[in-house]
C-alpha cells in the first residue's frame, strides 16, 4: 500500500528533540489523523484539535465561525490529500502546535491507514503546557519534580515522571508502536460517545504510560469480555478493578501491584 511519510515536529525546541513520524494513507480523514497523532503523543484527547493551512482552518463543527479572519472548514470533510506538503496541527487553546511536513511517498506492507514509524520525546504534558515550556527553556530543575502553582509549574498527570528530564528518556518507541493502533482506533470510536465511556481509553493510556507490561493483558481481557457484555459494562469492570487496587495501594503507601491487577482481571467472567 502506498503511504505519505509525515513528520510531526514540535518547533519550540531543538530539531529532533520532540517529534513523531508516520506513514499515512492519502485518503485518511483529518479527524482520524488528528486523533492518531495525539494518541502517539500520549494525550488523552480531552481538548479540541485542528489543522491550519494559511488562513484555512480544519475544525470540529462547534468551533466553526463565519465572518472571521479565518476560512473555517469541517475537519471530518477533508483528507490528508486535501492538504499541501506543509501545514500545522494544533491541540488545545493556544497550547501545543506542531509543524507537519509530508516528506515523500513510500510503499509499505500494511493495510492500516496509519503506521507509527519513529519518534522522540515522551509526549504531551496534559494541563502542564507551561511546565513543559519551562522545562524546555531550562527554567525548572531537570533532575527535580517540584511544583510552583504561582508560576503555573504543575506536574502532568497523563505521563509517568520521576524527574522532569524523564521527558528525554522515557519514550519507549517499540512499546508505543505496539499499543498505538489499538488505542487510536478505540479512542476514535469513542470520540463522539458518552464521556464516561471514553474514560476506558484513558485507563488504557494510563496503563501504557505507567504499567506497560500489563497493557496486552488488559487488552486481552477487554477482547474476552466484549463477547458477552456491552462496551460500557466492560469498561466499568476493568475500570473498577484498576481504581480499587490503586486506592488500596495508595492507602498503604505502596507501589501499584501489577501482578495483583492481572490476577483480579483474570477472575472477571
Amino acid at each position: 500500500m502506498e503511504y505519505k511519510i509525515l513528520k510531526v515536529n514540535f518547533p519550540l525546541c531543538e530539531e529532533g528533540r520532540f517529534y513523531r513520524t508516520f506513514a499515512v494513507s492519502e485518503d485518511m480523514n483529518l479527524k482520524e489523523l488528528g486523533c492518531a497523532i495525539l494518541t502517539s503523543l500520549l494525550s488523552n484527547v480531552s481538548k479540541d484539535y485542528f489543522f491550519t493551512v494559511g488562513i484555512i482552518r480544519y475544525l470540529p463543527q462547534h468551533l466553526i465561525r463565519k465572518y472571521y479572519e479565518h476560512e473555517d472548514k469541517l475537519i471530518s470533510d477533508y483528507k490528508l490529500s486535501d492538504l499541501p506538503n506543509e501545514f500545522t496541527f494544533s491541540y488545545g487553546a493556544d497550547e501545543y502546535f506542531f509543524d507537519c511536513s509530508i516528506l515523500r511517498s513510500e510503499q509499505l506492507n500494511s493495510e492500516a491507514n496509519i503506521v507509527l514509524l519513529d519518534g522522540k520525546g515522551q509526549g504531551i504534558w496534559e494541563d502542564g503546557y507551561f511546565t513543559f515550556l519551562a522545562y524546555l527553556n531550562g527554567k525548572v530543575d531537570p533532575e527535580g519534580l517540584e511544583e510552583d502553582y504561582f508560576e503555573d509549574i504543575i506536574i502532568p498527570k497523563n505521563v509517568k515522571l520521576s524527574k522532569y528530564s524523564d521527558f528525554e528518556t522515557s519514550f519507549d518507541l517499540e512499546t508505543v508502536k505496539e499499543c498505538f493502533y489499538g488505542l487510536y482506533t478505540i479512542r476514535l470510536e469513542l470520540l463522539e460517545t458518552k464521556k464516561e465511556e471514553s474514560m476506558y481509553v484513558d485507563i488504557l493510556t494510563q496503563i501504557v504510560n505507567h504499567h506497560r507490561d500489563i497493557y496486552s493483558f488488559v487488552e486481552d481481557t477487554y477482547n474476552r469480555l466484549i463477547v458477552n457484555y456491552s462496551h460500557s459494562d466492560v469498561y466499568s469492570m476493568i475500570h473498577s478493578v484498576f481504581i480499587d487496587l490503586a486506592v488500596d495501594y495508595a492507602e498503604l503507601d505502596e507501589e501499584f501491584n501489577e501482578e495483583a491487577y492481572k490476577e483480579k482481571l483474570s477472575l472477571l467472567k
